[in-house]
């Protein structure tokens, strides 16, 4: 019975050790961690180029919050070339314009901090909008309205 036991042992480790695929909630953990990295670039943009009034304006109209309601894994394969895995996967994030759903592509892998996540730039749908260039447009067409609204006030 000890006999059987130390094979079966070793090729449980040797598949963990081949198989370390990211889990959905990794996954998920990883891309929402990246979403509030770029979230929190935008807002350090905003507020070098447009001042702490502009920073409130973003966060009063709740541009600097999202929320990832649906996240599903669809396909994983090891990457040739890098470490990690090419990741396929389903996500519905709700930002303060409404939701937002796309099926997106990018790189899982592990570091010291944990999962990571990189955005394939061949995403299935395309050019995936970012968030952090969403609120930092949504800054700049703020900017560009207050500064018409004076002129034509004559201000």
């Amino acid at each position: 019975m000890r006999a059987l036991l130390l094979p079966l042992v070793a090729v449980g480790v040797i598949f963990y050790a081949h198989s370390n695929e990211p889990t959905e909630n990794q996954m998920r953990s990883a891309f929402e961690r990246s979403l509030a990295a770029e979230v929190a670039d935008a807002m350090a943009f905003v507020s070098e180029s447009g001042g702490r009034e502009a920073v409130e304006r973003v966060r009063m109209a709740g541009n600097d919050r999202f929320e990832i309601r649906n996240f599903r894994k669809n396909d994983c394969q090891p990457m040739a070339t890098k470490s990690g895995f090419d990741c396929a996967f389903a996500v519905n994030i709700i930002l303060a314009n409404g939701p937002m759903q796309r099926s997106l592509k990018g790189r899982f892998y592990n570091t010291p901090e944990g999962m990571q996540f990189a955005l394939d730039a061949g995403s299935p749908d395309g050019a995936f909008p970012r968030l952090a260039e969403s609120t930092q447009r949504q800054h700049i067409e703020s900017e560009v309205q207050l500064k018409n609204a004076s002129d034509f006030s004559g201000e």
